[in-house]
């Protein structure tokens, strides 16, 4: 392994998709919707999306969870953000390669966020980190 700073290891950590989808329910269920238009979560690219050894898919019936395994194979989730002091609508498109390097942020920078998402403990706030970090690699609200 190498230093990635002085006085620090850099390391791999894998995250289970299931940890990732239900951080991504939490934030669109309840954790995003002070910045994201209502409703405007959309999913594209789902045709043959399998969600994985999922608990998920029993956990909220009439629900189609196999949505939010999208991201992470070849679709991608597409949100609205409406900008507070103008009003000014934006579309943002989340994917794969977003989810990975907003997992890397937030391993990073907001660790206790990190920790929660890889435990399966978050919550809406760790759903809503988690998705401004994939559209804007940063918390820009909240």
């Amino acid at each position: 392994m190498k230093d990635a700073l002085p006085g620090t290891m850099e390391i791999k950590v894998n995250v289970p998709d299931d940890a990732i989808v239900g951080a991504l329910i939490s934030g669109v269920e309840s954790g995003i919707y002070y910045w994201v238009k209502v409703p405007s979560v959309e999913f594209l690219g789902l045709p043959g999306v399998i969600p994985t050894g999922s608990s998920w898919v029993k956990v909220i019936e009439g629900d189609d969870i196999s949505s939010y395994f999208g991201p992470l194979q070849d679709g991608h989730m597409i949100l609205i953000e409406v900008e507070e002091s103008t009003g000014k609508e934006k579309k943002h498109q989340i994917g794969k390669k977003e989810i990975a390097k907003a997992l890397q942020l937030m391993a990073e920078k907001w660790p206790q966020h990190f920790k929660d998402v890889v435990k399966e403990s978050g919550d809406a706030v760790t759903g809503d980190v988690l998705i401004q970090l994939a559209c804007f690699g940063d918390i820009k609200y909240g």
